[in-house]
């Protein structure tokens, strides 16, 4: 990559036509050249706003990693122990359960597949021997 310069050199000619001349000069900058080490390098400044908003923002992106992973451990979790218990929930052995996503229970739907049908007082099993 070739840096460039732009040297202006503006001279206002006064002549009989009253015209005005502006030279513009393109120059190539090349690097300096000492004879004991080969090419001169070039030392970059590092803006001072990069110091300061390089680390703010590592951290702040994170921060927002940490948080979405706990957020995304909270929800298993929560899953997890909605499951255990829906699992204890014997609605679907039960002879009036029918699934059917109207009437789930003829005599509870209310409470047909949640945590209170555990101890469904009306629970009769289902007899498939027939």
């Amino acid at each position: 990559m070739h840096e460039y310069f732009v040297n202006l050199n503006i001279s206002i000619n006064n002549s009989v036509d009253k015209t005005n001349l502006i030279e513009i000069e393109l120059v190539k900058a090349e690097p300096e050249v000492t004879p004991s080490h080969g090419t001169k390098q070039q030392q970059t400044a590092v803006p001072d706003g990069i110091l300061f908003w390089l680390p703010l923002s590592l951290m702040t992106f994170w921060m927002i990693v940490a948080f979405r992973l706990s957020n995304a451990w909270k929800v298993t979790q929560h899953r997890l122990t909605t499951a255990k218990i829906l699992s204890q929930v014997p609605c679907n052995k039960c002879q009036y359960f029918k699934n059917n996503p109207y009437l789930k229970c003829a005599i509870h739907p209310t409470t047909a597949l949640t945590e209170e049908a555990i101890n469904c007082s009306d629970y009769s099993p289902n007899n498939t021997d027939s």
